[in-house]
């Protein structure tokens, strides 16, 4: 979440920073051109003024001390500013000119652009390249005049490059401050982001622990954004309303079963002590009602075991798969035996995964019951395990007459069972759904598939390690 924040933050601070920018930016540049040039104009203004006097009193001083006076304002200025000083005479004719060596011949700036305007009055302004100076420059020249007769004219020139280096120098000075203010938004994005992440960091934490069967599980409500910490306190109202639920559930079912044993037990003695004072006649109604009053308890029992399996979270640890199967292989041997049926297990090596063993064993212990009850004499119930993109599958496959499609399906309905023709009439019909719950609290499952042989091929599936 905070990368989400920080990035979009940074997407918004940088495109107002551009569209802030820019155009602060060409302000700029036109700001300090035009100032370049104000400045220009004023400093020839005044340049203007210091050769007034001489160029107005020619006659009488002569050319040569006219040129010598213009010479020296022009270096003077040169030293000061380092920009170009031309000074022209009515004609156009250099008096001066600074970056002319010494001994140059009198050249003519008549036919400058900025030369022609000042010479008939106005103040000239040009940019162009210069072969003079070998680049481009900014040319301002205006008039020397006096009493209304033009004396000549004075140019100043900057070149573009040191209007590059005073631009370049306040847009350092901007970048500068654009990046001290993009670098404290971001900073100020990413604290408002950590207030926010953290508190909805814990919420979802605790969200998942509390869906993963943790009921005591509840959210911090001392930090964050007041909207926040109202989601808090609402998930923690929420969270205590069902588990109070779930806890009368399982109370209600625990109670349920332990009052209903007591009766059935008593009942059934009742039933089984008739049974012997009973006519013969009556022999088969009573044993099935013992049967009855049998398969009644597995059913209480079942609901129990249910109610808590619903409850119960996946587990941590990893464990090797194998000797569980291995037990309750062994484990069911003996009544295989007895049926005339074989059991056995397929495979090498440890296979890892998350599962609780104990509930592995009740899985196991279901799914085989079930497969030596649908198994005739002389067949045979195989276990094996396969690999399937990430999953270890448990397979247990028997060679009895099998189930149509829509018996897989029902056969995890609670308390439905298949037709009488087959032996599940002895169970509570609630066995196949514990199994499936219990394979589902360790984020597995279980499956019905049919067999190669036309038996019944039930799959427990588990994530690998």
């Amino acid at each position: 979440m905070i990368r989400r924040l920080l990035a979009s933050s940074l997407v918004l601070i940088s495109f107002m920073a551009v569209v802030l920018g820019v155009p602060f930016w060409q302000t700029i540049i036109r700001s300090e051109r035009d100032g370049l040039r104000t400045d220009l104009e004023r400093d020839a203004v005044v340049l203007a003024g210091f050769v007034e006097d001489s160029l107005s009193e020619a006659d009488a001083l002569g050319i040569d001390r006219v040129r010598a006076n213009a010479v020296a304002v022009a270096d003077r200025y040169r030293k000061l500013y380092g920009a170009r000083v031309v000074i022209v005479d009515a004609d156009g004719l250099t008096l001066a000119d600074n970056d002319a060596p010494p001994g140059t011949a009198v050249r003519s700036f008549a036919s400058r652009p900025e030369m022609v305007a000042a010479l008939s009055g106005q103040v000239g302004v040009d940019q162009r390249f210069s072969q003079t100076l070998g680049r481009s420059a900014l040319f301002v020249a205006v008039p020397v005049s006096s009493g209304g007769v033009m004396l000549g004219a004075v140019r100043l020139s900057y070149t573009t490059a040191e209007i590059d280096r005073r631009i370049r120098a306040v847009a350092w000075r901007l970048v500068m401050a654009g990046g001290l203010a993009v670098a404290t938004a971001t900073l100020l994005a990413f604290v408002m982001a950590r207030s926010l992440d953290r508190p909805l960091t814990a919420l979802r934490s605790t969200a998942r622990s509390f869906g993963q069967g943790n009921f005591g599980a509840r959210a911090p409500t001392s930090r964050g954004a007041p909207e926040v910490r109202a989601l808090g306190i609402d998930f923690n109202a929420m969270a205590s309303r069902i588990e109070e639920l779930v806890a009368a559930q399982d109370a209600f079912v625990s109670d349920a079963s332990h009052q209903l044993r007591s009766p059935l037990t008593a009942a059934r003695l009742r039933v089984e002590a008739l049974a012997y004072a009973a006519p013969k006649k009556l022999g088969d109604d009573v044993e099935s009602a013992v049967e009855e009053l049998n398969r009644l308890g597995r059913i209480i029992d079942g609901l129990l075991e249910l109610a808590r399996t619903e409850r119960s979270g996946p587990p941590v640890n990893s464990v090797d798969l194998v000797p569980t199967i291995n037990d309750r292989v062994d484990a069911w041997s003996a009544l295989a035996e007895e049926r005339s049926l074989t059991i056995g297990y397929r495979g090498t090596g440890p296979v890892l995964s998350r599962v609780n063993p104990e509930r592995l064993a009740q899985i196991l212990d279901n799914v085989i019951a079930n497969a030596l009850d649908a198994t005739p004499a002389g067949g045979s119930v195989k276990v094996s395990i396969e690999d399937r993109e990430g999953a270890h599958v448990i397979i247990v496959e028997d060679d009895g007459s099998g189930m149509t499609g829509e018996q897989r399906h029902r056969a995890f309905d609670r308390l439905w069972r298949a037709d009488s023709r087959r032996t599940e009439l002895s169970g509570s019909g609630l066995g196949l759904p514990i199994a499936r719950k219990l394979a589902r609290a360790d984020r597995g499952d279980l499956e019905l598939r049919e067999g190669a042989s036309g038996g019944t091929r039930a799959e427990i599936s588990y994530p690998s390690s």
